[in-house]
């Protein structure tokens, strides 16, 4: 506990503890004492102690990894098949959610920013046993750090992914989001959809959350919550499961997203500066997700009928923070109509929805504000200048667009990185306290200061 404590004072003294190889007494404690609060402390000690990222590989090589896959492994209630040896080392031993909760701390800590120690948690069959005590913990702290652990787990490695939908990682989450009070519990919820987020990092990945429930509580968390970390991890949960999918795309304007990413910019995006400021990092998620649903060019209708363009527009006429211009600009550009739309309304005497809105005067006044020192980006003067074009330069652009047939269309191109949807977190352990009447206590106390 002591140990605990004194990590958490900062880098310096967490390299001085590891210096005087206290790591591997703590393991060592780990590998011989069976009582469960000591074990938990331990784990605690270790989870604050890879907060420093150089602590993170020697914990490893000190079997660090290993010990707390066994602990979790001698706390399921049903072993893994092909685990049993895991467990032989704490054989008999009640491990008990404090133990579990402290263990889960540490996994997210030590595998934020260090790839190899993905690869060692999944390898020694790690991820499984995060997953049943995703399932199988009775209270949300557990729950809230095996969602953490498997969010870093899955960070950016393919193969860590794989080994999460293997095990069924994704339907454990989906079952604790469904159990959990929306108005509450917003911690867990936010670790729920950046594992969530985090495991949506390819085609096939993609493909297994929608197989699930996973679209339908990410719209519900946009649709329910107004807690800011947890719109913006669930925002990022669902633009990462559409990007560059368009089956994902539809199924998510038929589950109501793109009306759900509305709201949020209704509620949270307009108002008073302070207001705005305080949920400017939902309102920016939200609308990257907007963004990678709308170039899907069949939902542009949705977003219409549930005044999506008129809502943007007015968020970008009247907002004062950039980043928030920049992407709700991003958003209109997405449904804006190209030289071509334009030329084939033209022809048959149709007026386009997005013409009787201001949104170009919105993407210009983005181009003045955003990029006044800066040349605009290729979206932003396409926009533009398609919604600028005249008649006639409508019927040029037309007869190029016809004779270099094949082109991929603007609106099946993502306008942002897939890196900005995927993110690490920390695990802050609460540490214990002790509080006594004892006068010897007290004296050693004295005597220590």
């Amino acid at each position: 506990m002591a140990l605990a404590h004194l990590a958490r004072r900062g880098d310096l003294v967490c390299s001085q503890i590891a210096d005087a190889n206290g790591i591997l007494v703590v393991i060592n404690c780990m590998r011989i004492v069976q009582h469960p609060t000591v074990l938990a402390q331990a784990c605690r000690t270790l989870s604050t102690l890879s907060l420093l990222p150089q602590n993170r590989q020697q914990i490893a090589n000190r079997k660090g990894i290993n010990i707390l896959v066994r602990l979790l492994a001698a706390s399921q209630l049903s072993p893994i098949p092909g685990d049993h040896f895991l467990s032989a080392e704490f054989n008999g031993m009640q491990v008990n959610e404090s133990i579990q909760e402290a263990a889960l701390a540490a996994f997210t800590n030590l595998t934020n920013s260090s790839e190899p120690n993905r690869q060692l948690v999944a390898e020694l069959g790690g991820i499984e046993h995060i997953v049943s005590c995703i399932l199988f913990a009775r209270h949300g702290g557990p729950v809230r750090n095996a969602a953490q652990a498997i969010a870093n787990v899955a960070y950016g490695s393919h193969f860590s992914v794989a080994r999460c939908i293997m095990a069924r990682a994704d339907v454990a989450i989906c079952s604790a989001i469904g159990a959990t009070d929306f108005l509450d519990e917003d911690r867990l919820l936010e670790a729920a959809y950046r594992a969530l987020a985090n495991m949506a990092l390819d085609e096939a990945a993609q493909t297994g959350l929608a197989s699930g429930d996973a679209m339908t509580w990410c719209v519900r968390g946009l649709q329910k919550c107004g807690y800011v970390h947890v719109l913006r991890a669930a925002a990022h949960a669902t633009a990462a499961i559409a990007y560059k999918s368009r089956a994902n795309k539809a199924q998510f304007a038929q589950l109501g997203a793109l009306a759900a990413c509305v709201r949020v910019v209704s509620e949270f995006g307009c108002g008073s500066l302070a207001h705005t400021r305080h949920y400017l990092s939902a309102v920016h998620a939200t609308s990257l997700a907007a963004c990678t649903l709308l170039s899907f060019s069949p939902n542009h209708l949705v977003f219409e009928d549930c005044y999506g363009i008129e809502m943007y527009t007015t968020l970008c006429e009247t907002t004062e923070h950039l980043e928030i211009l920049n992407v709700g600009a991003m958003v209109l550009a997405s449904v804006a109509p190209t030289a071509s739309g334009r030329w084939e309304a033209q022809a048959e005497g149709r007026t386009l929805h997005f013409e009787k809105t201001a949104g170009l005067r919105a993407l210009v006044r983005c181009e003045k504000w955003v990029f006044s020192n800066s040349s605009s980006p290729h979206w932003l003067h396409q926009a533009i200048s398609a919604l600028q074009m005249s008649p006639i330069q409508l019927d040029e652009v037309q007869a190029a667009h016809q004779s270099s047939s094949g082109k991929l269309s603007a609106h099946d191109l993502e306008l942002f990185p897939q890196e900005y949807l995927f993110e690490e977190v920390l695990a802050l352990t609460t540490l214990d306290h002790i509080v006594t009447n004892s006068p010897d206590l007290r004296n050693l106390a004295f005597r220590l200061y």
